[in-house]
C-alpha cells in the first residue's frame, strides 16, 4: 500500500524524502520497514512532519544518531497503533508479531540503558 501511495507521489521529492526517512528509523528499530511505515500510515502519523521535527531538533541535539534513538522512541506508541489496528484488520500475521516484538525489544534495550548512564 505504502509503494503504492508513493508511486502516486512520485514527482514529489519531499514524499519520497520522508519515505526514505521512516525507512531509516525503521533500520533503527531493526523492524521491517513496509511494516513499520504500514503501521505508522495506519495511525494517521504525517512522515513530513515528524522528518521536519527530526531535522529541527538538529540544533539542540546536534549527534544525528542520538536524536535517531529518541525520534524512534517517540514513534514506538504509534506504530504499537498501528499495528494494532492491523491486527484487528489482518488477524495475527507473522511479520506484525515481528514489528511488535522489535519494537518491545527496542524500547525495553533504550530503556535498560537510561539506568546505566
Amino acid at each position: 500500500m505504502i509503494r503504492f501511495l508513493a508511486s502516486l507521489f512520485a514527482g514529489s521529492p519531499g514524499f519520497r524524502a520522508s519515505l526514505v526517512w521512516v525507512d531509516r528509523v525503521a533500520d533503527e528499530i531493526g523492524a521491517d520497514r513496509k511494516v513499520f511505515a504500514s503501521a505508522l500510515t495506519e495511525a494517521g502519523v504525517n512522515y513530513a512532519m515528524w522528518m521536519k521535527m527530526f531535522e529541527a531538533a538538529a540544533e539542540e541535539q546536534p549527534d544525528e544518531r542520538e536524536r535517531m534513538r529518541s525520534f524512534a522512541l517517540m514513534l514506538i506508541p504509534r506504530a504499537e497503533q498501528g499495528l494494532a489496528l492491523m491486527t484487528s484488520r489482518f488477524g495475527k500475521q507473522a511479520q506484525i508479531i515481528e514489528v511488535s516484538g522489535r519494537l518491545a525489544a527496542y524500547s525495553a534495550n533504550a530503556n535498560s540503558n537510561k539506568g546505566a548512564d
